[in-house]
């Protein structure tokens, strides 16, 4: 594990520390649009680190499709922390998507049961944990996350600067996420305008190159082609042409007679749906992963190339590494795209029947999703109009032929208009793609993408075939944006005002732990003073013990020993010289050192079992201890077994002589 950060402690009692670091990370938010996101959620993990003090931070995300969590940013992580790990058993999954946690604290994980579901906790001995969810648009899609290798707790600082940056890294994300999907619903758009301007202008087999190399390169795909279908045989045929990487290449025409029996070209050909595919290895058909594996195809999308009553074919994209991440909406924009193409196709096959330029460009003309129309820039009127433009409008084609671009512009619009023929006037270049608001006929008002192909006429220009597409849609995306920035600007606000309470009462709680340390100093200077004098008694005591002791033994060596001396010299019987030798080896015991540790136990012998205890002790049999107390040896026996049973030895193989005797 990475070591610890170390920090002084009056970093967390400085609030304009604190609150600059959370200024820089709201720097990042408060950006344009294409700033770097995964930067920005770098910063916020390093400002997070800082301030928990942790041993690493992550910020990672659900990709609930494949049951993986993916962690794509990070702090002080240990080398080998792995980027994908399954979806179960982790905190993050079980703490968030299943419980619906708003924050999670853990001081000691050691005592729950992630020990064991959770391999991290245990391999880089993970102790402590704090976190909180990324949401987007309410749903749970990540989470931010610090965590130890020792058990401990998080103040309430910590945890409200946990919330707060995981709410600006949703913010974050969730703004990077419209944005993306305002820049690819403009690329769209873009895409579908110049395919749609190229098919009405273009009649030969250039257009399938055209077609190609614009959406290859406007989608930065590694490889994007078409394959022609012949729903006789159920045999595909190459185009001549394909993309790969970066550029346009011509390949010879080949057959291809068993891709219908690949489950993902026969679902498209017979549902005539797009197929997209983020990850081939979550393909469960072992064959079609194998003929993906062999052709280095990592992800893909196929697309159906076909009308309502023919399949003409499909147009395929694919990355060699990496996923591709389009939605919903970014596949329908691909299916209209595919259906210009159908309709060109379409087209083609018609024209064999009847004239070929003006049946191709009737049918790509009134029946594109997109609303075309041919203006003359000389007489600033329409020429021809689709019938998309009048669906868009809400005004018929003999109005639209009869009006001027100052009635259905916006007066912002018709002055950019009469700029830009100002400037091709005077031969400055000009942009196809321009943007203009309309005035539709019940009044309403809507933002269209125009893509603009100039007409030329002995070398001059004297109109423009043009495609447009609304985008009203995006333009309130945009206006969502700056009210997102205004909120997320009024919460950094809040946040701020509540860092800076919490930082006044931490500075008075430091105040007040010094004035108790001050008091317990004190204190400890009375109790070492006490433990002195203490000291001093015992001793004291010690000595006078000692000397009390030293008096008692003068005494009996004194006052006694004389005695039995002459007791001694006197004509004793056998049993008498006996009790006597007893007399003076207890006797002598006494003077000589302490009771053995036995003593502590003779308090619960009677006065007999103390006697039999002392003579056994000292090596004497059961018939001499009966003699030498005049007893009987069948109450010598009595005596031995109620010994033993207060010592605990009963039913034990010990000997009752040697236990008494490792006791002195």
């Amino acid at each position: 594990m990475p070591s610890h950060i170390q920090i002084g402690k009056d970093h967390f009692s400085d609030p304009e520390r604190l609150l600059c670091g959370l200024s820089d990370i709201v720097d990042d938010v408060v950006a344009a649009t294409t700033s770097d996101f995964s930067q920005s959620v770098s910063r916020a993990l390093s400002y997070l680190l800082t301030t928990v003090q942790g041993a690493f931070a992550i910020c990672s995300r659900f990709e609930m499709n494949t049951g993986e969590i993916v962690t794509f940013e990070g702090q002080a992580l240990p080398e080998d922390f792995p980027v994908r790990v399954n979806i179960r058993g982790r905190i993050g999954y079980e703490e968030f998507i299943r419980a619906g946690k708003a924050l999670v604290v853990y001081s000691d994980l050691s005592q729950t049961g992630y020990v064991l579901s959770d391999p991290e906790v245990k391999h880089y001995r993970i102790q402590a944990c704090l976190g909180a969810p990324i949401r987007y648009a309410g749903q749970v899609v990540g989470f931010l996350a610090v965590y130890d290798d020792r058990p401990r707790e998080f103040d309430e600082t910590e945890r409200r600067t946990m919330r707060t940056l995981a709410h600006i890294v949703s913010m974050m994300g969730e703004r990077q996420h419209y944005a993306h999907k305002l820049d690819h619903k403009r690329t769209n758009d873009k895409v579908l305008a110049a395919v749609s301007a190229e098919a009405i202008s273009t009649q030969d087999d250039s257009f399938l190159d055209f077609f190609i190399k614009t959406v290859g390169r406007a989608f930065e795909v590694d490889d994007a082609y078409i394959l022609w279908y012949d729903d006789r045989t159920r045999d595909f045929f190459s185009h001549t042409s394909r993309w790969r990487l970066d550029r346009l290449i011509p390949i010879s025409k080949e057959k291809y007679t068993n891709l219908t029996s690949i489950p993902v070209i026969r679902e498209v050909v017979e549902n005539r749906a797009p197929f997209l595919c983020e990850n081939v290895t979550a393909i469960s058909d072992e064959a079609t992963r194998e003929f993906l594996r062999r052709n280095k195809v990592a992800s893909f999308l196929v697309l159906p190339i076909c009308n309502e009553r023919n399949v003409y074919g499909m147009f395929a994209m694919h990355m060699r590494q990496g996923e591709l991440n389009w939605d919903k909406e970014d596949l329908e924009s691909f299916m209209a795209i595919s259906g210009i193409l159908a309709q060109w196709r379409g087209g083609r096959a018609i024209s064999h029947e009847l004239d070929e330029s003006q049946a191709l460009i009737y049918q790509l003309f009134q029946l594109s999703p997109t609303a075309i129309y041919q203006f003359d820039l000389r007489e600033l009127r329409f020429t021809k109009i689709n019938d998309q433009v009048c669906k868009v409008t809400g005004y018929t084609e003999e109005e639209l032929l009869r009006m001027r671009p100052d009635e259905i512009l916006t007066p912002a619009s018709y002055r950019l208009l009469q700029q830009r023929l100002i400037d091709l006037e005077e031969g400055r270049p000009l942009s196809d793609n321009v943007e203009f608001e309309i005035k539709t006929k019940d009044g309403s008002l809507q933002w269209g993408h125009f893509h603009i192909r100039h007409l030329y006429e002995g070398g001059k220009i004297w109109g423009a075939n043009v495609a447009a597409h609304l985008i009203t849609e995006q333009k309130k995306v945009q206006k969502e944006l700056i009210n997102y920035r205004r909120r997320l600007e009024l919460l950094v606000a809040e946040r701020t005002e509540e860092l800076s309470i919490a930082n006044q009462k931490l500075r008075e709680e430091v105040a007040l732990r010094k004035g108790t340390e001050k008091e317990l100093v004190a204190k400890s200077e009375r109790l070492k003073e006490m433990n002195t004098a203490m000291r001093v008694l015992l001793d004291k005591r010690n000595e006078d013990r000692l000397q009390s002791e030293e008096n008692i033994r003068v005494n009996l060596v004194q006052l006694i020993e004389p005695y039995l001396d002459r007791l001694d010299r006197s004509e004793l019987a056998a049993p008498q010289q006996q009790l006597l030798s007893v007399i003076r080896t207890n006797l002598n015991e006494v003077i000589g050192s302490p009771m053995p540790e036995l003593s502590a136990k003779y308090y619960i012998f009677s006065p007999g079992e103390l006697q039999v205890a002392n003579l056994i002790r000292k090596g004497r049999t059961t018939k001499e201890t009966a003699e030498l107390l005049n007893i009987s040896a069948r109450t010598v026996e009595s005596y031995r077994n109620s010994i033993r049973r207060k010592l605990g030895l009963k039913n034990k193989r010990v000997n009752l002589k040697t236990y008494l005797s490792s006791k002195e």
